[in-house]
């Protein structure tokens, strides 16, 4: 038996340098006005491209999904349909302001090439925010920008505090776990780590009501989707990691990639099984 307890959700949001962008974020112009300078190694907006964390938004976009509709399906995977291959062609159309290769992309060099002001914008979660305010960069954060008027379905997911029961200490540990995500601890942690209570009762309290960054998080996680909490869930990275970066560097089409990542990720459950 496994005794937990919610300790903090969050979504992605796109935070961009206001010495670049100004109200561009605010215009919803920003994908129109950015330009890359290959020479001096700038770029407009930069993203984890290889990791599906992140390509999952543009695909659900358009009506791509995971496992069913709600999460929970492994028989009904929607990562090669209709609406998955239309959004990772739409995230295509960010190509010419990025990287040419997805294998030059990693979080550190994300957030690396960002804080030198070498980024104008990045997708990135609230636990980026402590690194960028460190690097001294003036920058703000906005919901990720529409497609069309679409809204981008980034992951939404909730941490949560686990106890064994096999502990030596079962009473203590019990404390323990009540104790840290108890209201006042959870407001605390939000402190610490930026990651929103996953209590609605809390979301009204001063301490995220006033703080600067909240209402980016809140509203995107309005578009967010719950990441699938099911075993199934582990055979999807690689492959749709791998996929992704093949269609990003032009090795295949949309279709293509889309198509036989989801062959090898059907092949890999029925093995398990």
């Amino acid at each position: 038996m496994i005794q937990d307890g919610p300790a903090g959700t969050a979504a992605d949001v796109f935070a961009a340098p206001h010495d670049q962008i100004g109200d561009l974020v605010q215009s919803g112009l920003i994908m129109e006005n950015l330009l890359r300078d290959k020479s001096q190694n700038k770029f407009g907006i930069f993203w984890d491209i290889p990791n599906f964390y992140y390509a999952h938004m543009f695909m659900a976009m358009d009506g791509g999904y995971v496992f069913g509709k709600d999460g929970k399906d492994a028989n009904d995977i929607g990562l090669d349909n209709e609406g998955a291959i239309k959004g990772i062609n739409e995230m295509l159309l960010l190509k010419p302001i990025s990287v040419e290769n997805a294998g030059d992309v990693s979080y550190d060099a994300m957030t690396g090439l960002f804080a030198e002001g070498k980024v104008a914008a990045i997708i990135n979660g609230p636990w980026g925010l402590e690194g960028a305010e460190k690097s001294g960069i003036n920058f703000d954060v906005a919901p990720i920008p529409t497609f069309d008027g679409k809204h981008p379905a980034s992951f939404s997911g909730i941490r949560t505090l686990l106890v064994n029961s096999y502990t030596k200490y079962p009473k203590a540990a019990q404390l323990f776990a009540e104790f840290a995500t108890s209201d006042e601890m959870l407001i605390e942690r939000f402190k610490m780590t930026n990651q929103l209570p996953p209590v609605k009762a809390l979301i009204d309290a001063p301490e995220i009501v006033n703080h600067k960054y909240t209402k980016a998080f809140l509203k995107q996680a309005q578009y967010a989707v719950p990441m699938p909490a099911i075993p199934e869930m582990g055979l999807i990275w690689e492959p749709a990691g791998a996929a992704v970066t093949d269609i990003w560097n032009e090795k295949v089409t949309t279709e293509e990639g889309l198509k036989n990542m989801t062959k090898i990720i059907k092949e890999q459950m029925e093995t398990r099984n």
